[in-house]
Formats: structure tokens, sequence, C-alpha cells
């Protein structure tokens, strides 16, 4: 993992602190696709995701770079794109770590377990 690698293309794109720009989104990529993955802090890490992922949409051409990526399409990141939206709404599904935790710390009204 190189984010510094990054930093050319952020400056060719205007991006603002281009060198901060790509250590976030490195380390946002890697660490929120382990949560996702395990499905830890599924919200947060999703939404971090998410924002990256916009910021991808936009710098590489939004709508107007079409679909297919065969010709420079973004449908590859329109794609994650909805898919971090949906997990930054939905949740954590029955089977995740968010999930075995709110079972342990929380009872079934919503209290919390350890008074």
């Amino acid at each position: 993992m190189n984010p510094a690698a990054l930093v050319p293309f952020l400056e060719a794109n205007s991006i603002p602190f281009p060198l901060l720009g790509a250590y976030l989104a490195a380390y946002t990529e890697f660490l929120g696709g382990i949560a996702l993955m395990l499905g830890v802090v599924t919200r947060l890490a999703s939404l971090g995701l998410l924002v990256c992922m916009t910021v991808a949409i936009i710098t590489l051409g939004g709508f107007s770079a079409g679909l297919n990526s065969l010709q420079g399409g973004l449908e590859y990141q329109w794609c994650l794109f909805s898919i971090f939206l949906y997990f930054t709404i939905a949740g954590a599904g029955k089977c995740s770590v968010d999930s075995a935790l709110k079972q342990k710390l929380f009872t079934e009204n919503g209290e919390f377990a350890f008074q």
C-alpha cells in the first residue's frame, strides 16, 4: 500500500491537499473494507467508503463518463456507491459482529443490559 503514488493523480485533478487525501482514501478503503467484511461499525465504515467513492466519481467525470468500462465508464464505481449507500442506510445484517454486540449489550426493550 503506497498512498503517495496517488498524489500525482489527485494533483492533476485539482483535489486540495492531495497527500492528505491520498492517505485518507487509502486507510478508509483498507480499514473500511475490513470493517465491512467483519460487520463491525458497518454504518460508519460504509459512510466513509461512500464519501471516498463520491469523490472518485466526481473526480472521474460522474455521469458524463458513461457506464461502459471499456470506454472509461464508471459502472464499477457506481455499483460500489450503491452498495455503500445500502449499508449506510440498512446497517449490518444478523450475521455480523454489530448484531452480536447489540444482542449482548441491550435487552429486548432497548435498555442497557449491564446496569
